[in-house]
């Protein structure tokens, strides 16, 4: 951002004011992303093609690259969809002396995952490429780790039916008893199983 637009007075209006700038004052092509700025700034673009002799407008992919992770970048698709994925470029090159083709890792969309998450699981993608690893294997456990839902009902299930409060089970879903009202444990956990 330039000195001019920090303050409250003269808040960004589009993702480009948020791009940090180099001593020069030219564009680093790195945005410190955050949530609010996935949210409010990355938006949709459009651009004029001719098409039969018309002019149409269609929508374009557009990516913006992490400051704090390099590598990691989100895009939004033509259709509204906001992406993570990583970027690594292979080590080495190809037999005609080029460089190879960087590799894409789709990381999960946005809001479903935060951008500390996507930093996160980039970190790890960075440490199995370091170990030899497939980071697409640390994609998938990911993927398979248990949702925090999943591990109250199965902790819950496993509690005998003494040691479980009314008070304990209003604090572990949300403050919802007085709506379901269950008549025994067995109702509860019928609910727990039906994923109610």
């Amino acid at each position: 951002m330039t000195s001019k637009m920090i303050g409250h007075n003269q808040p960004p209006l589009t993702i480009e004011d948020f791009y940090i700038l180099d001593i020069s004052g030219k564009s680093a092509g790195r945005i410190k992303i955050t949530n609010t700025i996935i949210k409010k700034y990355l938006t949709r673009k459009t651009k004029i093609v001719k098409r039969n002799g018309e002019n149409v407008s269609v929508y374009v992919e557009r990516i913006i690259n992490d400051s704090e992770k390099i590598g990691l970048r989100v895009k939004i698709n033509t259709g509204g969809t906001k992406t993570f994925f990583y970027r690594h470029w292979g080590k080495g090159k190809t037999d005609d002396g080029k460089r190879r083709n960087y590799i894409p890792y789709h990381l999960g969309n946005f809001p479903e995952m935060k951008i500390e998450a996507a930093r996160s699981l980039v970190e790890n993608l960075k440490q199995a490429i370091k170990l030899g690893k497939d980071p697409r294997s640390v994609i998938e456990e990911r993927k398979k780790a248990k949702k925090l839902s999943e591990v109250i009902a199965q902790w819950l299930l496993a509690m005998p039916d003494h040691l479980l409060t009314l008070a304990q089970l209003n604090c572990l879903i949300g403050g919802n008893i007085q709506i379901l009202r269950w008549r025994s444990r067995n109702d509860w956990r019928d609910c727990v199983r039906l994923g109610i």
